[in-house]
């Protein structure tokens, strides 16, 4: 987490876009 934390404010946004694009690649 303090790998996203110290690129800054948008941190948690890209996190969340990452998630989500993870996600849809990993669908079961």
């Amino acid at each position: 987490m303090a790998a996203f934390r110290a690129t800054g404010k948008g941190w948690q946004t890209r996190m969340n876009d990452a998630l989500k694009e993870w996600l849809s690649e990993h669908k079961a």
